[in-house]
């Protein structure tokens, strides 16, 4: 089993009134690499447990190819999970750890050897295969955890925030060697995270959950070019997309303190206020003295990127520019934005006004 549909699933405690999952509907294709992202609480590792079968579904249908999953038991759903915590047994030595599974399942002890050591080889984990995970590091003891679910040969891995324990310099190495292991393997995997950054650079396809529902569904081209809403906007992207507050008049977009940004792209119905969100590689200095004036207040180098940090018509702004440009604190800075790079969001819904317009047409 490797394609998975969720129709309509929610999810609520006894003990609670309101759901946690609202009306949950996605399908996922053979060998995809999905990444649930959002904030915690949002609930990604509720939706994934319910995939796992380790919650209940309150209503709603999950589909392993053509079968009907939500009373099927765990063991029986041809899954392999990895958690945050490893879950490794300490008094166990890496072999085991990554046999134990098999051993449950009463395999012949050649047959699980030989899994075992392609498992280590895959890992580059052949030479700790005696040692105990208190004597591994970080990242080898995420590689035994990894082990565990690939000598399962199951069709769908599940992972729950698995990098979060590491350090930056093992996240980002983790990030590449699980990436080649789905290259290598083939097999669908929903992975969970809160770091926008793991979602943008892993996943084939990426879901924005707020609150328990969707935001948004897509590549990670679709979410951070064209997000769905302000939420979406918010959330992808470092630094996050600044906002400013604006009118749409004659077609024109106009910032609420009166000056004018450009006439739009798209046609528009006259606005009396709206949400405009610039992406901080789409504001660039100018040395002219007209645009949007900023008044600087933090400076940081990022090694290949400046980031400027200061206040447009009172809103927190960011810029993105090249380190070769001398900035300081307290300077007055001019901004120029090309108005076909912005963003606009429906004041009430947050809702992005060109995917409205998208789905009228």
């Amino acid at each position: 089993m490797s394609k998975i549909k969720m129709k309509h699933i929610k999810k609520r405690y006894d003990d609670k009134n309101d759901y946690v999952i609202h009306d949950f509907n996605l399908n996922i294709e053979e060998n995809e690499f999905i990444v649930f992202v959002g904030p915690s609480g949002c609930g990604k590792s509720t939706t994934l447990r319910m995939i796992a079968g380790l919650e209940s579904i309150t209503s709603g249908e999950l589909w392993m190819d053509d079968k009907l999953v939500n009373d099927v038991e765990p063991k029986d759903r041809d899954i392999a999970m990895v958690f945050q915590n490893y879950a490794l047994f300490p008094h166990y030595n890496v072999f085991d750890n990554i046999a134990f599974g098999l051993k449950m399942q009463k395999h012949k002890k050649q047959f699980i050897k030989k899994r075992v050591e392609e498992a280590a080889e895959i890992l580059g984990l052949t030479d700790y295969l005696k040692r105990k995970p208190k004597d591994l590091s970080g990242g080898q003891r995420q590689r035994v955890a990894l082990g565990r679910a690939i000598v399962r040969d199951a069709h769908i891995f599940l992972m729950d925030e698995p990098l979060s324990n590491l350090d930056a310099k093992l996240r980002i190495q983790m990030r590449k060697e699980i990436i080649n292991l789905h290259r290598r393997l083939g097999t669908t995997t929903i992975y969970v995270t809160h770091d926008q950054t793991e979602a943008m650079t892993m996943a084939s396809r990426i879901v924005v959950l707020n609150g328990g529902y969707i935001e948004q569904i897509g590549t990670p081209e679709e979410v951070y070019n064209t997000p769905a809403t302000k939420f979406v906007a918010e959330f992808m992207g470092s630094p996050p997309m600044n906002f400013l507050e604006g009118s749409i008049k004659n077609n024109q977009l106009i910032l609420h303190t009166g000056e004018v940004l450009g006439n739009l792209p798209t046609t528009f119905n006259d606005l009396e206020k709206v949400d405009i969100g610039i992406r901080a590689e789409n504001l660039t200095v100018t040395e002219e003295k007209q645009g949007l004036m900023m008044t600087v207040n933090h400076v940081e180098l990022m090694g290949a990127d400046l980031h400027i940090h200061g206040v447009v018509n009172g809103k927190e702004i960011t810029v993105r520019e090249d380190p070769k440009n001398k900035v300081s604190v307290n300077d007055t800075l001019f901004l120029k934005t090309n108005v076909e790079n912005v963003h606009l969001f429906d004041v009430q819904s947050g809702k992005s006004l060109f995917e409205r317009e998208k789905v009228e047409v």
